[in-house]
Formats: C-alpha cells, structure tokens, sequence
C-alpha cells in the first residue's frame, strides 16, 4: 500500500514517514516543555531540549551570547545568524538549518 501526502505530492510506502512529515509542514507543535513551554513537532526533539534544563551550557555563541550543552548544538545554532540550510528533505525538497529538522 501506498500513502500519498497532499501538500508535496509525495507517495511513501509506510504510514510511519507520512506521519512524520505532517508535522513538519503544518508546523503542529504537539509536544511541550513542562518547565518553559517550549513547543516540538518531535518527542526526540522535546527530549534533547529537556536537557537544556538539567546540564551546564559550556559553549557560548560569539554572535548573541546563547549558551548550548554541546559543540554541535552551537554549530547548529550559528546558522541562524548566518541562514545557512544545508539540510535537504528526502521527500518534498525543502531546506533546513538543522539536520534533525529534516525527514530522511
């Protein structure tokens, strides 16, 4: 069977990829932060940003002063400052600054 997402006339093959690109492009934010209220469209994004709340943030952006618990969510970060995406979805094209935005 096949499962066809209407905004971006992709065709996956299992229903577990359609539901998780729908999400990403309605942008329903469906899991929340019980300390800030911060919104995910992913649970494993909920869960490393809960982190955030627990560990030391030891680096620091040059750019703003936001503080990141590890080197690479800095690297992701400064992309915002320089809007760079790099990051391609797999199924309708799209691009990202980050990789865990983009569905593969």
């Amino acid at each position: 069977m096949e499962y066809e997402y209407a905004s971006c006339d992709r065709i996956f093959k299992n229903k577990s990829s359609l539901t998780m690109l729908s999400p990403i492009h309605t942008n329903k934010q469906k899991f929340v932060c019980g300390i800030c209220d911060k919104k995910f469209t992913q649970r494993g994004n909920l869960n490393v940003h809960k982190k955030s709340h627990l560990e030391e943030k030891k680096y620091e952006c040059e750019l703003c002063e936001s503080k990141f618990i590890t080197k690479s969510q800095l690297k992701n970060h400064i992309n915002i400052h320089t809007g760079h995406k790099k990051f391609i979805c797999d199924f309708c094209g799209k691009m990202f600054g980050r990789k865990s935005v983009k569905i593969s």
